[in-house]
């Protein structure tokens, strides 16, 4: 990927996506189902004994009562930060500075990441209580990297997850920020852990960043019954995030202005096995490349990028710098040009990765979930990187990569025919 030059007189940008897997102090994301189950039982003990002076039945409705079915996993996320001890002794360790430190090293050194102009992150938690300052550990580190101009999830996280984790969203940028705004999405069964959202920053000069992080599919519980049964949950709540991600984008940036939207979207595209000798031979913006590559539909990938096409006018960026007619190629034409942004399955011939993440039903597997959207720019490049740690900086030798997702990156220059007059 050709390096930008970082100048705002050229009109080029350099935006990176990336999903960060940062979880508040005393959890991780590998044992997350544990620790909510542990939590969550342990909240519940607690107002059992709370309650114990009154009659069986009395407990019993008390327990059954909805705030504190509600409160439960609310709860569990906020105990389970309180045995944090007891997850370090039992090797329930993550490296999340380390990682964090590792991400700032490479932002520095690597050849193409460090002329990024914004960054955008996702799953870097804050918290009322026992949040680990993760956040301000990227962004102090980030701003020695000229990244002055922050934007961040407030730390205290929106009802019903008040005591559980914010978005976990930040836009880190070298260009000054004029104007930021943030938005949590509406009730859905995660929503007392974890406030899913988005989040907004407008840069001098009129071009507005989006980032944000939409539900998971209700595979991430599993291939079981409780897939089976949390599916309609699941799928209901990311049809009625999209809309609420395009509404938000529409409010803030009106037609005819610049958007990039760079975030998890959790796609969960699929693709077929022989993606090692895509891997090998990974020329970013050809066809060519990926012409092995099938990408398996998704139902929610469709619907959610052609909202976002209909109604903001946003297309994907793979699209735009993959667009070489090739026939060997398979897939919905929406998606076909998508690759891996998420897993670590050793077939790039790199290491396997099974530190950081549980993977539903603890299967290998390389997913699509992250890209980057614009609208009013020429997209020129893009690229997705693993972020492997080097081999002598690494905590421990199975935690090879800076989180369990890839980076986007994406080269971005105006568009002077749509661009309105401030921009130019």
């Amino acid at each position: 990927m050709e390096p930008c030059d970082g100048s705002p007189e050229a009109g080029t940008l350099c935006v990176v996506t990336l999903n960060l897997c940062v979880l508040s102090s005393g959890i991780t994301n590998r044992h997350l189902p544990t620790e909510l189950l542990l939590g969550s039982s342990l909240f519940a003990a607690l107002a059992w004994a709370l309650l114990w002076s009154l009659g069986a039945g009395l407990r019993t409705l008390c327990l059954a009562a909805p705030v504190l079915i509600l409160a439960a996993p609310q709860l569990g996320v906020a105990c389970a930060r309180c045995l944090a001890p007891l997850w370090w002794l039992l090797g329930f360790n993550d490296f999340k500075r380390e990682r964090i430190d590792a991400l700032l090293e490479l932002l520095a050194v690597h050849e193409d990441l460090r002329q990024t102009d914004v960054l955008c992150v996702q799953e870097c938690y804050g918290a009322l209580l026992w949040d680990g300052g993760f956040p301000e550990r990227l962004t102090e580190g980030a701003r020695g990297l000229g990244f002055v101009h922050v934007v961040r999830s407030v730390k205290w996280p929106d009802f019903p997850a008040a005591l559980a984790q914010n978005s976990g969203l930040l836009i880190l940028s070298k260009r000054p920020i004029v104007k930021s705004s943030s938005l949590t999405f509406g009730i859905s069964l995660e929503a007392a852990n974890v406030n899913r959202g988005a989040l907004h920053a407008e840069l001098q000069g009129g071009l507005h960043i989006f980032t944000c992080h939409v539900s998971p599919a209700a595979s991430v519980t599993g291939s079981g019954l409780a897939k089976l049964l949390l599916t309609p949950l699941f799928d209901h709540a990311r049809r009625r995030q999209a809309q609420e991600l395009a509404d938000f984008i529409r409010r803030c940036a009106p037609r005819g202005e610049s958007v990039v939207l760079a975030g998890d979207l959790n796609l969960d595209l699929s693709f077929n096995n022989d993606i090692k000798k895509h891997n090998n031979n990974n020329d970013n913006n050809n066809d060519n490349a990926g012409a092995q590559l099938r990408v398996q539909p998704s139902e929610h990938a469709v619907h959610i990028l052609s909202l976002l096409k209909d109604q903001c006018g946003l297309v994907d960026a793979t699209s735009q710098a993959r667009c070489t007619p090739n026939a060997g190629l398979e897939g919905p034409p929406v998606l076909r040009h998508f690759r891996p942004t998420f897993g670590h399955t050793g077939a790039s011939g790199l290491p396997q990765e099974r530190w950081l993440t549980s993977l539903g039903d603890g299967a290998l597997r390389e997913k699509g979930d992250d890209a980057i959207l614009s609208r009013g720019l020429v997209v020129r490049e893009v690229a997705e990187d693993e972020l492997l740690i080097n081999e002598s900086r690494r905590p421990r030798p199975e935690v090879a990569f800076i989180s369990d997702h890839w980076a986007v990156r994406a080269r971005l220059t105006l568009n002077s025919q749509e661009m309105p007059p401030k921009l130019q």
